[in-house]
């Protein structure tokens, strides 16, 4: 769980790096591309297999693709 959170905390600082310096902002857009989109396809794979949630959880799986694809 640890790394699991340190990872976490590393990937959002580098996001706020992103915000205030430009050699950061490239890297902080992809890492933030495959994470919402990350997200996104997992949300759906769920969808799939456990069946159709609420909807503000379906409504969350497509902001998320669409932050993702929004990035693209």
């Amino acid at each position: 769980m640890f790394l699991i959170s340190n990872t976490l905390n590393r990937v959002s600082t580098l996001w706020l790096l992103g915000i205030f310096e430009n050699n950061y902002l490239k890297i902080a857009i992809l890492t933030n591309i495959i994470f919402m989109l990350s997200l996104g396809f997992g949300r759906i794979l769920s969808l799939f297999l456990d069946g159709t949630p609420i909807f503000v959880y379906i409504f969350g799986t497509f902001a998320e693709l669409f932050l993702g694809f929004y990035g693209v």
